[in-house]
């Protein structure tokens, strides 16, 4: 296969940022629509259209789940191989270039701050307790079918030297349940440099993702969303988050990053589609 010339100096978008210390998706994404809020009255319209229209999602039953989606125990894979293996919704277990990391993780059994509200479907395959030295997680943003603060508090716990990448403004959310030293906060375009026990390093960078946060009806866009790429010394692994199509940000990570060897995005929850 043919060499590809990467562009090192690719610059990747900048979030919109507003006085009151709000982020914003950039104008460049074009098919961005802002989902129903107080200040945003027209887009109610927007869910309306999908929740008579277009939303295709009948609820499964229980025995349907139990067949099409069994429980099975983990096999996670060995230190030396670079594979994946799925938690469940947005949360990979990931072994990349001799270190381990989770995407996202959640094992509550509701995605929600009120109880008998987004319950999960399906159970997670294992506890906590049952996984193999985790070195890093990566979160892509707030909400809470991504950030579970009692997964992240229990990890903590475990992993004493276990690292934390979050979005810009997302830092202090999880700052009760993780050491200060053991939380990094970046930008989209941002990276920074993680030694391993072996004395490598593996990058993690920041790239943009078109999205929004928010966990109570204070603080909507106060933190930033964000997808991740994890540059080790032989392979890359390209988490895009919950995102729609950035185009153009897309083809900056192939200019940037040439071929990527593993991929988790997000094409089973695709409606609405932006």
């Amino acid at each position: 296969m043919e060499q590809q010339s990467l562009n090192l100096s690719e610059d990747f978008a900048k979030p919109e940022t507003s006085i009151f210390g709000c982020y914003a998706n950039p104008k460049s994404f074009k098919t961005w629509i802002e989902p129903p809020s107080l200040t945003s009255p027209f887009s109610w319209s927007h869910l309306l259209r999908w929740l008579l229209f277009e939303k295709g999602h009948p609820k499964i039953s229980y025995e349907e789940a139990e067949e099409k989606l069994p429980i099975h125990s983990p096999k996670f894979p060995d230190n030396s191989v670079l594979g994946a293996t799925w938690i469940g919704h947005a949360t990979l277990f990931v072994r990349i270039d001799g270190i381990s990391l989770l995407t996202d993780p959640v094992w509550s059994d509701y995605a929600s701050p009120f109880l008998k509200f987004c319950r999960r479907y399906r159970p997670p395959p294992c506890s906590i307790e049952d996984l193999p030295e985790i070195n890093l997680v990566v979160i892509s943003h707030d909400h809470y079918d991504h950030l579970d603060l009692n997964a992240v508090k229990m990890l903590s716990k475990r992993f004493s030297k276990i690292k934390f990448v979050v979005p810009k403004g997302l830092a202090n959310t999880i700052r009760k349940e993780v050491s200060g030293e053991n939380i990094y906060e970046l930008n989209w375009g941002e990276h920074i440099e993680i030694p391993t026990t072996s004395g490598e390093e593996y990058t993690v960078w920041a790239i943009p993702a078109q999205h929004w946060s928010q966990r109570s009806i204070f603080d909507r866009n106060k933190s930033l969303w964000s997808g991740w790429l994890i540059e080790g010394p032989k392979h890359k692994f390209f988490y895009t988050g919950d995102t729609g199509f950035c185009q153009e940000e897309f083809k900056k990570v192939g200019n940037r990053f040439g071929l990527i060897d593993l991929c988790a995005i997000p094409i089973g929850c695709y409606s609405p589609r932006h």
